[in-house]
């Protein structure tokens, strides 16, 4: 993963140092995460929290683009009493984003690549740590408000994996994305 990455950011680099710089952008963007986990045993469960997303890529035409992103998912929590447990999630992703122009102002994005998830549990006495490389995907919907400048509505999805469980994480976020 760090060898796709690292020949990602160089050839991004390469690209941008030729003069193409009006392909490449950045973003970020903030909203709601929700991580879908099974809270049995605990008296009350907050799966929901605020996350943010920050990304960059390069369109190598203009409706396909290599994407890397880091997306932090924010924490569920269980408590029962005075104990709780908070799982944490993050995510470094690659892929591909691809661009569908529905008139002047209005896009339609797609995403679909990998993504390094990393798991943590932590409580009373204990913290624990798992990090793996699953699938991610992700759609949004995009307004041009200047020919650089958008903004970003999107819903992104992944799975997180901890000791052997599942979560599914989604993050509901808006934002911005400025083309060079």
């Amino acid at each position: 993963m760090k060898k796709i990455t690292t020949a990602l950011l160089a050839a991004t680099a390469l690209f941008a140092s030729s003069g193409a710089m009006a392909q490449a952008y950045v973003g970020g963007s903030l909203g709601w995460s929700d991580i879908d986990v099974d809270c049995g045993g605990f008296a009350s469960c907050d799966t929901s929290d605020v996350g943010f997303k920050l990304f960059g890529g390069y369109k190598f035409t203009p409706y396909v683009a290599v994407e890397a992103s880091y997306v932090d998912y924010g924490k569920a929590t269980a408590s029962a009493g005075p104990v709780s447990v908070d799982l944490t999630g993050t995510s470094f992703g690659v892929g591909v984003a691809g661009f569908l122009p529905f008139n002047n102002v209005l896009t339609g994005v797609g995403r679909l690549g990998l993504a390094s998830n990393k798991a943590k549990l932590s409580g009373p006495g204990f913290s624990s740590s798992d990090t793996n490389t699953k699938p991610y995907f992700g759609i949004a919907l995009d307004f041009r408000v200047m020919p650089q400048l958008h903004i970003e509505g999107g819903l992104d999805f992944t799975t997180f994996e901890e000791d052997g469980d599942e979560a599914d994480v989604r993050l509901l976020s808006v934002g911005v994305r400025y083309e060079f």
